[in-house]
């Protein structure tokens, strides 16, 4: 007798004697016959495999192919392991380590540098005649911002916000020395694009650069939360 009701429900359907015959009839039932259509062979498949198989072999397949115009050239057998194998020592040649050492010793010569950097300049360099601000590598007026900040002018702003702020962070309270920056709450770009400052003699006339309100005291720390927000 078969305890498992799910069983009883099965062999009474199919009237089998155990679930390992119900299982070999069901199999049976949902077998369909697949033929191929160039050697022609019968093929018993479940009916999932039967929709996406087309052919018995991965060789009738390329010979039918080759018939029909789908393919210039078909190889089997033993012609197409050699080939592949061929292929394989080809593309995987990095593997050796004699053709590793021999490429880093290619690299580290002169001639090779030398020709890196010839392929890479005038009209060979994707950025040949792209200046200012439509170049990927624009950084802004560099050298006049560094001007700017070297200049006797930033000393003494800076100097004049630590004398207010008492030479301690307004945020944390820190007071070490050689760990404050003078932060400017309206930024140093903004300003200059806005009165468009092109020379350091625009920045010094320029009010609102200099004024002791847009700074603020902060530590390092402080600092580089307030630009990552």
């Amino acid at each position: 007798m078969v305890n498992n009701k799910y069983s009883k429900k099965v062999f009474d359907k199919l009237q089998c004697c155990s679930m390992k015959c119900a299982s070999d009839y069901k199999k049976e039932i949902n077998r369909t016959i697949f033929i191929c259509p160039n050697c022609n062979k019968e093929l018993i498949l479940q009916p999932y495999k039967a929709k996406h198989r087309k052919y018995c072999s991965v060789s009738c397949q390329m010979k039918y192919e080759f018939k029909i115009g789908k393919r210039d050239r078909f190889k089997t057998g033993e012609k197409a392991r050699t080939i592949c194998h061929k292929k394989q020592k080809e593309h995987n040649w990095l593997n050796d380590k004699s053709s590793r050492d021999n490429m880093r010793k290619s690299m580290q010569t002169e001639e090779y540098h030398n020709k890196q950097s010839l392929s890479k300049q005038g009209s060979n360099n994707p950025m040949f005649g792209i200046y200012g601000k439509n170049n990927l590598n624009w950084k802004g007026n560099t050298n006049l911002y560094n001007q700017i900040r070297k200049s006797s002018f930033m000393s003494h702003w800076r100097l004049k916000v630590f004398e207010r702020d008492k030479f301690t962070c307004q945020h944390c309270g820190d007071s070490r020395g050689g760990n404050l920056n003078a932060h400017h709450i309206k930024q140093f770009h903004h300003i200059l694009e806005e009165y468009n400052i092109k020379t350091i003699e625009e920045a010094y006339s320029c009010l609102e650069l200099w004024n002791i309100i847009n700074g603020l005291t902060l530590c390092k720390k402080c600092h580089i939360k307030v630009h990552s927000k």
